[in-house]
């Protein structure tokens, strides 16, 4: 019986890079494998960095995914990548009797999407808050591909780990603009 498992890709993996897509096909053949309602399926590459034993590692996954167009005609190699709908299954393997000898892994996916904005921390340049703004508490991050709120000082989003948002000030943190002196306030 198969297990399928959310893979949350901020917090399993360093990060995910571009390597190729090409046509899942059938076994022994050249024929390209479709689902029951008739889409193309794609196996994609991609290097996968996370962290082991405090050292970081790199590996190549495969990565299944149904699609009209080949996904990743817009990337470029070795470009910064994020899963969405990103899942991991476990399966039994079994030999040609039928037992059990071992557990086999895939992964699948809905949509590959380029990652293409920089932290703001790289992105340098400006100031990130206005002078109207109290301190950094009165900011909270509203990741624009999963709408998840975060605390600024997480980086990337911790629901999808992409780095696009909108600030957005807790109504709190707004305080009058400075008066100049010897003004009435």
């Amino acid at each position: 019986m198969p297990q399928i498992y959310a893979i949350d890709q901020a917090a399993t993996f360093e990060r995910l890079l571009w390597l190729s897509s090409e046509p899942k096909t059938r076994f022994g053949s050249d024929v390209q494998e479709t689902t029951k309602d008739g889409l193309p399926k794609w196996e994609v590459q991609l290097v996968a960095s996370f962290r082991q034993f405090g050292r970081s590692t790199n590996e190549i996954i495969k990565v299944g995914l149904a699609a009209h167009h080949q996904p990743g005609a817009d990337l470029g190699p070795a470009e910064p990548v994020q899963l969405v709908g990103f899942e991991i299954g476990v399966m039994d393997k079994k030999n040609r009797e039928g037992q059990v000898v071992g557990a086999q892994v895939w992964y699948r996916c809905q949509e590959v999407r380029a990652r293409r904005h920089r932290p703001a921390w790289q992105a340098g340049g400006g100031e990130l808050m206005s002078a109207y703004v109290g301190t950094a508490d009165g900011l909270v991050f509203v990741c624009q591909t999963c709408e998840t709120g975060y605390e600024p000082d997480a980086g990337e989003c911790p629901e999808c780990g992409d780095w696009t948002f909108t600030a957005v000030l807790r109504p709190s943190a707004i305080v009058p603009p400075p008066c100049p002196v010897g003004e009435a306030s």
